[in-house]
């Protein structure tokens, strides 16, 4: 298996989103509508009603009744619920936008004409579901990578206050540090654990989106030896975008410091002048962020896609 060409799948996804900010506009405002009216829905339906005085019940906690502290506890849950809901509703309606940008990055498809787009068909359910079973391994592995740290935390814990010492002697207890600097040496390895496995199911989702099936070991069999490579590609994409995010941010300021030597120099007099110009440099600065949030979204949704495209053509 040949290893993944770094600096070619970092400056394609760059490249990517500068060509595709304007596309993504494009391709993307139906699902961001849908999301809002969808999220409009859900903040109704579950906080329309809501009586907002039974939080005070909270503070009061020792002192109410049981239905008062359930009321209380209904609403708490209520209001997470709602957000968990709403967060899940806006990522699905930008699947259609994620998976064909993939597919478009790898050079599967190329980008549907029209004013707009919105595709939910059986390669975004199937993207959907990989979402919930990468997220679902995703958690085992950190559970698991991360058990034996805690056990050893818990050990040394267990041992030091066994004997009914207070917190001053069971600090001097031995077996509290010998616990702690295993249950840190451990927590290293479980932390290189967990990115060990994130790196290793790079190409997953965007295997789904430009191949249309359930590809997991397929996918993580692509990865098995370029784990290194992959990991240099992340980090020279980040930098890189850093850097192109600083570079944006210096432009704007630059840009409203013009505008406001401008309006200085038109003086009093030109007052209607003044507001004119402040007035075009908040748009345009507005517009360079928004082009910015589309080059970023576009960059992070094709450095994947990148990865596995590059990596297929490399197999």
């Amino acid at each position: 298996m040949h290893k993944l060409p770094v600096g070619d799948t970092v400056i394609g996804a760059v490249k990517f989103g500068f060509q595709n900010m304007f596309t993504t506009i494009r391709l993307g405002w139906v699902g961001l509508l849908l999301s809002i009216i969808l999220i409009g829905i859900v903040g109704v339906l579950a906080f329309g009603g809501m009586d907002f005085s039974v939080f005070e019940d909270l503070e009061d906690w020792d002192y109410n009744t049981a239905d008062e502290n359930m009321a209380a506890l209904h609403a708490v849950f209520s209001i997470y619920g709602g957000i968990f809901l709403a967060i899940l509703i806006a990522s699905i309606a930008f699947v259609p936008l994620t998976v064909i940008l993939i597919r478009m990055a790898a050079d599967v498809e190329e980008a549907p004409g029209g004013i707009g787009y919105f595709r939910l068909g059986g390669t975004e359910f199937l993207y959907i579901l990989g979402g919930i079973v990468s997220s679902i391994l995703h958690s085992l592995v950190a559970f698991l990578a991360l058990i034996p740290a805690l056990a050893a935390f818990g050990w040394g814990a267990i041992i030091s206050f066994a004997d009914g010492s207070d917190f001053e002697a069971a600090l001097d207890n031995s077996a509290l540090g010998l616990g702690g600097a295993a249950g840190i040496l451990l927590l290293i390895v479980g932390i290189v654990l967990i990115i060990w496995f994130a790196i290793r199911m790079t190409t997953f989702l965007p295997a789904i989106a430009a191949e249309g099936g359930f590809p997991l070991f397929k996918a993580l069999k692509m990865t098995g030896k370029n784990v290194w490579h992959i990991i240099g590609a992340w980090i020279l994409f980040i930098l890189l975008r850093y850097a192109i995010e600083i570079g944006v941010t210096i432009g704007v300021v630059a840009l409203f410091l013009l505008f406001a030597f401008l309006t200085q120099a038109a003086g009093a007099e030109a007052e209607v002048f003044g507001m004119v110009i402040i007035g075009l440099g908040v748009l345009l600065g507005a517009f360079v962020f928004l082009l910015y949030l589309m080059f970023t979204i576009a960059s992070g949704i094709a450095f994947p896609a990148k990865i596995y495209s590059n990596l297929k053509q490399n197999a």
